[in-house]
C-alpha cells in the first residue's frame, strides 16, 4: 500500500499522525466502513504447562473489549485460529484487512509473557509484533498495555486503555473519591471522610490527584496517591481551598480561595505555599484550568452579573471572554489546547455540553436538553468526553465521542460527580 492512501485515511478521520510518518512506510492496506478499519481477532491461546487454560480468552476478551471501546475498528470475530501467517489468509474472505493473533504463557511460577501479532491478509506478512512480561495477576494491566500499542500503530498515537478516571460518588450514601479503569470497571474508593469530597484531578502523570474534601468542616484540599496512599493536607485556609488545576511541571496548582473575601484564583505549591494571585475580581472568579501547555488559564468569572468563560495569559495579560450567553462554567482544555469544553445554561433550560475553538470562537452544542450535563473532561488522546448526567433520573457518568456523538453511560453504581481523566 502506497503511505499516501493510508495517510489520507488517517487525516480524513481526525486522527494524529505526525509520530506515524515518523515511523517510515506502512506495510498494510488498511480500508475502512463507516469510519473504521476492518480488524479481525482471532483466537488467543496458550503455551507452557503452568498456563491456566483460560490465559488465553482472557486475554483476547480484554484486547477485544479495548478495541471495540475505541471505536476505531469493526472487528471480526469469527474466523479460523491464527498462528502462522498463511492463517491469515482466510480473514481476507471475511472481510478483514489485517488479524490480530496472540499467546499467553506463564513461566516460572507466576510470571506471565503475553505477545500479540498483527498480520496482513493479503500477504500474510507479520506487521506489527508486541509483547508484554509481568506477574500474572496483571494480565489485564497488560493486555491493556498490548491494546495501546495496536491503537498506536493505527493512529500514531497511544491507546488510553491504562488511564484511570476520578470521580465522586455518594454509593456509600457520602460523596467519596473513586477510581475506576478507563470504560468505568473496577471502581476503586480512596476515600472514607463521611462527609464530602468535590472535584478531583488527577495529575499530568496520572500518580497522584489533588481534591477538596469538607471532613474538618471547611473546604482543605488534599494529595493522595491514585493507589490511596499517601494522603495528605496541602491547604486549609479559612474559607474556600477548591477548584484545583495541575500546572504541567506537576508542582503547582491553580486553585479557588477566598482568603481575600471574594473567591479569587491563586498559583500555589504542593505545601499550600501561595506563589501567585491570578485573578483580582471584587466577585467571583472560579473553576480554573490550565492549558496543556501552561500558557493560558481558563476560568469562571461573574465580573458581568453572571458566570462566564474567560481565558488569560498565565501572567494575567490578555485576558478575553470568550462566551457571552447564558450562564457558562467549567472549562476543560482539549490535549491539544485547541478546544474549551464547557457547561452553559440559558434561561431556565437544562445545563448542556458545549465545546468552542480557541482561535476561532466556533461553538458546537454536544449535548441536547436531556437532563442536566455537566462537568465535562476529556480523555488523554482527545477522541472522548467524559461528563455527568441525569437524563436517567440521577447523576451518572456518561462517555461521548468528542464531537458528541455515541453518548452512553460509563458509571451507573450510586450518583457520580465531577470526573476527570488522567493525561
Amino acid at each position: 500500500m502506497k503511505k499516501a492512501k493510508f495517510l489520507s485515511t488517517l487525516i480524513a478521520i481526525g486522527l494524529f499522525i505526525s509520530p506515524l510518518i515518523a515511523a517510515g512506510p506502512v506495510q498494510v492496506q488498511i480500508e475502512r466502513t463507516a469510519e473504521r478499519f476492518n480488524l479481525g481477532i482471532s483466537a488467543f491461546f496458550v503455551e507452557g504447562r503452568e498456563t491456566p487454560d483460560d490465559a488465553g480468552s482472557k486475554f483476547r476478551q480484554v484486547v477485544k473489549d479495548d478495541l471495540d471501546f475505541s471505536k476505531l475498528f469493526n472487528l471480526v470475530l469469527d474466523g479460523p485460529v491464527v498462528k502462522k501467517g498463511p492463517d491469515a489468509v482466510q480473514w481476507a474472505k471475511i472481510g478483514s484487512d489485517v488479524v490480530l493473533t496472540g499467546v499467553a504463557q506463564v513461566k516460572s511460577g507466576d510470571k506471565l509473557s503475553l505477545s500479540a501479532r498483527l498480520i496482513d491478509v493479503n500477504t500474510a506478512k507479520e506487521v506489527l509484533d508486541v509483547s508484554k512480561k509481568g506477574d500474572y495477576y496483571n494480565l489485564p494491566r497488560l493486555a491493556h498495555e498490548i491494546s495501546n500499542e495496536i491503537v498506536k500503530y493505527f493512529t500514531g498515537q497511544q491507546g488510553i486503555f491504562t488511564r484511570q478516571i476520578a470521580f465522586v460518588n455518594d454509593f456509600t450514601g457520602r460523596k467519596e473519591l473513586y477510581v475506576a479503569d478507563y470504560n468505568g470497571k473496577n471502581m476503586c474508593r480512596l476515600t472514607n471522610d463521611n462527609s464530602i469530597v468535590i472535584l478531583p484531578r488527577i495529575s499530568r502523570d496520572g500518580s497522584k490527584i489533588i481534591f477538596t474534601s469538607y471532613r474538618s468542616g471547611n473546604p482543605d484540599l488534599f494529595l493522595i496517591n491514585i493507589d490511596g496512599t499517601g494522603r495528605r493536607r496541602i491547604s486549609a485556609k479559612a474559607g474556600l481551598n477548591v477548584s484545583p488545576s495541575w500546572a504541567p511541571s506537576g508542582e503547582e496548582l491553580a486553585v479557588t480561595l477566598s482568603i481575600d473575601e471574594s473567591p479569587n484564583i491563586y498559583l500555589i505549591d504542593l505545601n499550600g505555599v501561595v506563589k501567585s494571585r491570578l485573578t483580582r475580581n471584587p466577585g467571583a472568579d472560579t473553576a480554573p484550568a490550565i492549558s496543556p501547555d501552561g500558557s493560558q488559564l481558563a476560568f469562571t468569572s461573574d465580573q458581568p452579573g453572571f458566570p462566564q468563560i474567560y481565558i488569560m495569559n498565565m501572567d494575567g495579560t490578555g485576558l478575553r471572554r470568550i462566551t457571552s450567553v447564558g450562564h457558562c462554567d467549567s472549562a476543560a482544555w482539549s490535549p491539544d489546547g485547541q478546544i474549551l469544553a464547557y457547561v452553559k445554561a440559558e434561561g431556565n433550560n437544562h445545563f448542556d455540553i458545549y465545546s468552542i475553538e480557541v482561535l476561532t470562537g466556533i461553538e458546537r452544542r454536544l449535548t441536547w436538553g436531556q437532563g442536566d450535563n455537566e462537568n465535562p473532561a476529556w480523555s488523554p488522546d482527545g477522541r472522548f468526553i467524559i461528563f455527568t448526567s441525569s437524563r436517567r433520573g440521577k447523576i451518572e457518568l456518561f462517555i461521548m465521542s468528542a464531537d458528541g456523538t455515541d453518548q452512553r453511560p460509563l458509571v451507573t453504581e450510586g450518583q457520580s460527580f465531577t470526573p476527570h481523566w488522567g493525561s
